[in-house]
C-alpha cells in the first residue's frame, strides 16, 4: 500500500543534512542521554566509541534516542495490518455486506497512504518546534490513539459504516507518523558505516512485518468464534432468535422449515473456537500497544534544523523524479495498481 517514492525523494534530499554534518566541528554536543554507536570487530578502540548525535557516526536503533523509530514500524504493521485484515471477518462474514461495500471499505482504510508524499514535503516545510520528523511522529500516534479509543468507546454494536469511517481516521495518524519515521530512518542510514548499509531498513521492515504477523494471528484466533463465524448466533439461551431471513439464512444450523428450533444457539460449522474477541477489545489491544510506545516517541533524538523552502523542496522532488530509476519505479507502481487490483 505503501510507495516507495516518498523514501526516495527524502533520501534525495539527506544530502544537504550530510553536507551539514561533515561541516559541523568535532567538538558537537552529543545527544542527551544517547547510547553506544554500533561497532564491531576487534578494530574497534575505546577511540571509536562515540555518543550518538554526533556528525557521521553510526545510530545503535535500539538506544534510549532512537529505540522509538523500530516500535514505531512494529506499531504500523500492527495498526495497518489490523485496521485493513480485520474488515472481511467482520464485514463480510458477521455483517453480511456486499463485495462492493468491502472493497470500497478497504480502500477508503487505508487513502491515506497515497498522499504520503504530501506528508514528507509537509515534514520539510513546516517543522515543528524546529524538529522535522520527532513531533509528527508523536502527533500521528496521539491522533491514531485517540480515534481507536474513540472507537472502542462505541460498543459492541457499531456499524460497519462507523467502523471504517474510524478505521480511516486511524489511518491517517499513523500514515502521518510512518512518513515522518521514514524520513528519520533515511538520517540514521546515511551516518551507517558502509559495510553495514542497509541494515536500518532491513530491521524496520522485519519489526513492521512482526506486527503485521501478530496481529493476523489475533484476528485469527479472536474472530473465528461463533460470534463472528456464525450470523445471528446468541450466547444467552433466554434471547429469541433473530426473524430476520437475511441474518438467518448465512447460518447453516437454521432451518427454514423449523425457524424456532434455538438454531442461533448452537455453533455453527464455519467456527473453528467457542472464544471470540469483540471490536472493542481487539480495538483496546491496538490502542494499547499505541500508547505504551508513545513515552519512546518523545525520547527521539532530532536535532533542530531551519525549514526547507518549498521552491527547493520542488526542485529536488523534480530532478529526483527525472531519474529514470525513479519514474519507471513510479510508471511501474501505476500501472500495476490500476490493472492488478482489478476485481470483477
Amino acid at each position: 500500500a505503501a510507495s516507495a517514492l516518498p523514501i526516495l525523494f527524502i533520501n534525495n534530499n539527506m544530502s544537504d543534512l550530510e553536507d551539514d554534518d561533515a561541516a559541523a566541528p568535532a567538538e558537537a554536543t552529543p545527544a542527551p542521554d544517547a547510547g553506544v554507536s554500533i561497532v564491531e570487530g576487534d578494530a574497534a578502540d575505546a577511540a571509536s566509541v562515540v555518543k550518538e548525535g554526533d556528525g557521521g557516526d553510526e545510530k545503535d536503533p535500539w538506544s534510549r534516542s532512537f529505540v522509538g523509530i523500530p516500535i514505531n514500524y512494529f506499531s504500523v504493521g500492527l495498526v495497518y495490518g489490523g485496521s485493513v485484515n480485520i474488515l472481511f471477518p467482520v464485514l463480510i462474514i458477521q455483517n453480511g455486506v456486499t463485495s462492493s461495500f468491502y472493497s470500497a471499505a478497504v480502500s477508503l482504510v487505508t487513502v491515506f497512504w497515497s498522499y504520503k508524499i504530501f506528508f514528507g514535503t509537509l515534514c520539510d516545510l513546516l517543522p515543528i518546534m524546529g524538529r522535522r520528523w520527532k513531533w509528527y511522529i508523536v502527533l500521528g500516534w496521539v491522533l491514531c490513539a485517540a480515534v481507536l479509543v474513540g472507537l472502542a468507546g462505541m460498543g459492541e454494536d457499531v456499524t460497519p459504516s462507523n467502523l471504517v469511517v474510524m478505521l480511516t481516521l486511524a489511518n491517517l495518524g499513523y500514515v502521518m507518523a510512518d512518513v515522518a519515521a521514514d524520513g528519520f530512518m533515511v538520517w540514521m542510514a546515511h551516518h551507517e558505516e558502509q559495510h553495514r548499509r542497509g541494515r536500518i531498513q532491513t530491521l524496520i521492515y522485519i519489526m513492521r512485518e512482526i506486527g503485521r504477523l501478530l496481529i493476523a494471528i489475533v484476528i485469527i484466533l479472536g474472530f473465528s468464534g461463533p460470534e463472528v463465524s456464525c450470523p445471528g448466533y446468541e450466547a444467552d439461551p433466554s434471547v429469541t432468535c433473530t426473524m430476520d431471513e437475511s441474518v438467518a439464512v448465512r447460518n447453516d444450523q437454521y432451518d427454514e422449515a423449523d425457524p424456532g428450533n434455538g438454531w442461533c444457539h448452537e455453533m455453527c460449522d464455519a467456527a473453528n473456537f467457542m472464544f471470540g474477541l469483540t471490536i472493542p477489545q481487539f480495538v483496546w489491544i491496538i490502542a494499547a500497544v499505541n500508547v505504551a510506545s508513545l513515552p519512546a516517541y518523545f525520547l527521539l533524538y532530532e536535532e533542530k534544523r531551519e525549514p526547507e523552502k518549498a521552491r527547493l523542496v520542488l526542485d529536488a522532488f523534480w530532478r529526483t523524479l527525472k531519474k529514470k530509476a525513479v519514474w519507471m519505479l513510479v510508471l511501474y507502481t501505476m500501472v500495476s495498481s490500476i490493472t492488478f487490483n482489478v476485481n470483477i
